[in-house]
């Protein structure tokens, strides 16, 4: 099966929000409500953000979104894959296409965010260079922020 990563549109939202409902339910019980991702509008963020699918054999297996920070950094505001999908190398997939994409911008470095409990999360942006430089609790979640210069 081929995959590509395209630019989303509206009409992927529905797709969009139901791999993030699919990738996150399993946190539910970790934190003992849904994480973020899972309560977005992605016809909105479609419209205000950046938002890029992974489709294979033609249908969306993941997705990424990126928002402009201030100074020079932009966001990777949320990651995804469907479960079916997962453990094929798609997320990183999407971490790197993310990172060429803040390149070609012409940023310097991109930002990210996780829930302190999501540890093979932390682990894997660990792994992929990003390091933690802030800890927040915000809107009742609590928060690792990463940042990897580029």
């Amino acid at each position: 099966m081929s995959d590509q990563i395209r630019k989303a549109s509206v009409e992927d939202a529905a797709a969009i929000g139901a791999c993030m409902r699919d990738c996150f339910a399993g946190y539910i019980p970790l934190i003992q409500k849904e994480p973020q991702p899972m309560t977005l509008n992605y016809s909105d963020i479609i419209r205000e953000q950046s938002v890029y699918v992974l489709e294979v054999g033609g249908e969306i297996a993941g997705a990424v979104t990126l928002e402009d920070g201030a100074d020079g950094f932009v966001w990777l505001d949320v990651l995804g894959v469907f479960t079916k999908h997962q453990g094929k190398g798609y997320g990183k997939k999407l971490i790197a296409f993310a990172e060429s994409i803040v390149r070609g911008r012409g940023a310097s470095e991109i930002r990210l965010y996780t829930n302190i409990k999501f540890e093979a999360t932390i682990e894997l942006y660990k792994r992929l260079g990003y390091e933690v430089y802030d800890r927040r609790v915000e809107k009742g979640y609590d928060r690792l922020y990463f940042r990897k210069e580029l």
